[in-house]
């Protein structure tokens, strides 16, 4: 047995299938136009420096503290 909410989207969805479709296709076009994949790359390339920058800090750090250095592996990086 159906709700009557249940039963009211379904019959508005039927009757109103055009107008979601088209309002559905507009807010895709916006989303997409709003994403800047430039500015995505460009942070991926910053992290990917800031990590590599990090790593040889870290490895700086083994290699004054031998103890650390065995502890710890960084060489899977």
């Amino acid at each position: 047995m159906e709700s009557g909410h249940y039963t009211f989207a379904k019959e508005y969805s039927t009757k109103n299938q055009a107008l979601i479709e088209s309002t559905v296709n507009k807010i895709a076009v916006a989303a997409s136009s709003a994403m800047d994949v430039k500015a995505v790359e460009d942070g991926i390339l910053d992290f990917v420096e800031g990590t590599k920058i990090l790593m040889q800090g870290l490895d700086a750090v083994a290699a004054l503290h031998p103890f650390i250095g065995g502890r710890i592996d960084f060489s899977y990086c």
